[in-house]
């Protein structure tokens, strides 16, 4: 699968018309602009950018985005995503570096709620087979 903005990219490359829907566009047109789009991320040539318009960036990406107003490269993807979601600060900066710990505890309480629940649950077999055996 692909993302709705690389689709976009691609079938307007096929027919240089932003409104232009997959179903109506030539297919050897779109398999050439698939390719086109598709090379250099193949050899993993990034060009990262982003779309800025009046100062609100819409849209960011690997690839120059050709069907959007506003593309322009930047240096690198961490700085095109932090464009596009902006840098957490203050307090919310801390909030945020405390999710993967958060998530990590609440995983690893999940596989020892689990452990415990199974070694409890040999621990009545052995008093059934304890009583069975009287």
């Amino acid at each position: 699968g692909m993302s709705p903005l690389l689709a976009r990219e691609i079938v307007y490359r096929a027919g240089d018309d932003p409104k232009q829907k997959a179903s109506s566009a030539d297919a050897g047109d779109l398999f050439t602009a698939l390719e086109m789009v598709l090379d250099p991320l193949r050899r993993r040539d990034w060009q990262a950018g982003i779309v800025e318009n009046d100062g609100r960036v819409e849209a960011y990406s690997v690839y120059p985005i050709e069907h959007l107003t506003g593309w322009k490269p930047v240096d690198g993807i961490s700085k095109a995503l932090v464009a596009f979601y902006g840098a957490p600060v203050g307090e919310n900066a801390y909030n945020a570096a405390k999710i993967p710990v958060r998530l990590a505890i609440q995983e690893a309480q999940r596989k020892y709620r689990a452990k415990l629940h199974s070694l409890e649950s040999s621990l009545k077999d052995d008093t059934e087979r304890e009583l069975l055996k009287q």
